[in-house]
């Protein structure tokens, strides 16, 4: 079946909502956590709610993208590639710079830190951290653990979709596909996998369910259009896109209160996963048949937000770690203040020269290596 679904500005929109308000809970948990006002991060407490919708949200925005440039011919992996690279490395690179910066001061305060190492950082610069080959993150960015998984999950999935078109050598296609996919069962098989019981799998999972959403609003719009072909005057969509609202609220009311607290599940358990898959893809369905006016300004507030998610995802950790120092000479909650304010702002400033500008930086590694 073609793919010609786009999603609705209020969509869009939504999607971005669900983006910032994720990553923001993120940073907001962990400055908690480190500085002592939430007991340390564990599955179950609020800030690790997140992560499965950041994975789900993944899964949708990268098939997305496929879906719609795998039926253009001059369109490949190399493209898809370099696509990739400038979205997710100028911006990485600029911040691991800022944290080599960050924990070289945090041990000058007399601290210590075991994975301070130049070796680990060249390895967490290729995506080989928190895998089965036992490579810790660098310095106090605990938080990367998830970057791996993203990145050869690009790659797979790139490879997978893109290259099939191409089968003149199908030595070279499966033998780079089962490499890739060695890779991403490498980095989801990872130490968080010993934690617990679903572990990265978990997070696998709900990240494959994003390219499922993807491909059932595809199909769910075909329905729609020749229900609207064979009856112009049809106006069954007002009362499904109800239903659809209403069942995204109750299950998420399920999922938040329900599966969290009266059933005891954490973010990472499969039947938390399948609850969540469900509130997005029924609130999704609902956004893309109806039009919510959003006033201009807070359009523009929330894709601004969203335009520096994945630096601010980098940056946050170490930075909050570095405070730490600070215990005991200034109040808990002003740190936190301090640390989760100057996050978003040194965010923006990378993000800024990196995350906002990937599309020029794409296209000039285009032009640079002569590729059309």
């Amino acid at each position: 079946m073609e793919f010609d679904f786009r999603f609705s500005e209020t969509a869009s929109i939504n999607l971005d909502i669900i983006r910032v308000i994720a990553i923001q809970n993120v940073a907001f948990a962990h400055g908690m956590a480190i500085m002592g006002i939430i007991p340390p991060i564990t599955p179950g407490v609020f800030g690790s709610i997140s992560f499965p919708l950041i994975f789900l949200l993944s899964g949708i925005f990268t098939s997305y993208s496929l879906l719609i440039k795998e039926k253009q011919e001059d369109y490949g992996f190399t493209k898809y590639f370099f696509n990739r690279i400038s979205r997710i490395y100028p911006s990485f690179l600029l911040s691991m710079v800022f944290l080599v910066i960050i924990d070289f001061f945090f041990i000058l305060s007399g601290e210590t830190l075991a994975t301070y190492d130049i070796f680990i950082f060249i390895l967490n610069l290729f995506f080989l951290n928190d895998s089965v080959f036992n490579i810790p993150n660098f310095g106090s960015s605990y938080n990367l653990w998830t970057l791996p998984n993203f990145f050869w999950s690009y790659l797979f999935l790139g490879w997978l979709m893109l290259e099939k078109k191409n089968l003149k050598n199908k030595n070279r296609y499966y033998g780079i596909l089962g490499t890739l996919a060695f890779m991403v069962i490498a980095v989801y098989l990872g130490p968080w996998y010993k934690v617990n019981r679903i572990g990265d799998t978990g997070l696998f999972f709900i990240w494959v369910c994003g390219i499922f959403i993807t491909i059932v609003l595809n199909r769910y719009n075909h329905i729609i259009q020749k229900k609207k072909q064979l009856d112009k005057n049809w106006i069954g969509q007002k009362k499904i896109n109800k239903i659809f609202l209403y069942l995204s609220l109750i299950i998420f009311i399920i999922g938040s209160i329900g599966s969290l607290f009266l059933l005891d599940l954490t973010p990472y358990d499969i039947e938390y996963l399948v609850i969540l898959v469900g509130f997005v893809f029924f609130l999704l369905i609902y956004s893309q048949y109806t039009q919510v006016k959003y006033k201009e300004r807070f359009k523009k507030i929330i894709r601004f937000m969203a335009s520096y998610t994945f630096t601010l995802y980098i940056v946050h950790f170490s930075l909050f770690n570095y405070l730490t120092i600070f215990i005991g000479d200034i109040n808990n909650g002003l740190l936190f203040f301090i640390g989760y304010f100057s996050s978003n702002f040194l965010s923006i400033l990378i993000a800024y020269a990196t995350e906002m500008r990937s599309q020029k930086i794409n296209n000039f590694l285009l032009r640079k290596f002569n590729i059309e």
